[in-house]
């Protein structure tokens, strides 16, 4: 796992930055980054839809290549 001191100083995406660059739904992303180490969750209510997510740009990447290069 990364260094969290290491994750503080990149820069840092929204769900909704990241569905615009990558042609995704919103909700797709959500799922995609629901579970992934490094993610930021706070969740603001009960509903998981009420989350907001801050993902490091070296999370990013490494969902990216994942999608791009399928087990």
């Amino acid at each position: 796992m990364q260094d969290l001191a290491a994750l503080e100083g990149e820069p840092h995406y929204r769900i909704s930055e990241l569905a615009a660059r990558w042609k995704l739904g919103r909700e797709t992303l959500r799922k995609l980054f629901q579970n992934e180490p490094g993610v930021v969750k706070l969740r603001l209510g009960k509903k998981e839809k009420n989350a907001t997510y801050s993902i490091p740009q070296s999370v990013a990447q490494r969902v990216h290549t994942r999608l791009l290069n399928p087990v």
